[in-house]
């Protein structure tokens, strides 16, 4: 809330702005992706069904009696819709990837859209991630500019959020 108007994150319609920072004249964009490819979705979903396997049918009943009582459980409405909406945002954020210099995926087998109480968690993922691509950063960032880049100001190594 912000003077008394409500205000919401734009990755719901842009999860992934490089078009953005390149219409403001940014030459290098690293893109940090932590939308879940499809591939990435169903390696998930195998786990999970290898959890129900080990657990067996007391797990089947937790599931069915979280199902009744959570908005968010798989099937409920509120599931089919945020699935609806992350199916776009894959796609938005996938052709934006290919206009990105360097991308980076920090993705966690066991992440939740909804866990805002473990920041630490998230930032040791992303500087793992970054780490393993760093070369690819430096070269990037030492990369010269083209003879049509030198005219203009100086951008530095930008990337969305």
């Amino acid at each position: 809330m912000i003077d008394e108007e409500s205000y919401i994150d734009g990755g719901i319609a842009d999860p992934l702005p490089v078009d953005v920072l390149t219409e403001m004249g940014i030459n290098r964009v690293i893109a940090v992706n932590t939308i879940p490819t499809p591939a990435y979705m169903r390696c998930c979903m195998e786990m999970e069904r290898e959890q129900e396997t080990l657990y067996g049918r007391r797990h089947n009943f937790l599931r069915a009696l979280n199902r009744q009582i959570n908005y968010f459980a798989p099937g409920n409405i509120l599931d089919i819709m945020m699935r609806a909406v992350h199916g776009a945002q894959i796609r938005v954020a996938e052709e934006a990837c290919r206009h990105a210099d360097v991308v980076l995926r920090p993705l966690g087998m066991d992440a939740r859209w909804y866990e805002f109480d473990k920041p630490c968690k998230y930032i040791a993922l992303g500087r793992r991630v970054a780490e393993e691509h760093l070369e690819e950063i430096k070269s990037l960032v030492n990369k010269r500019t083209s003879s049509y880049e030198q005219g203009t100001p100086y951008n530095p190594v930008a990337g969305p959020a």
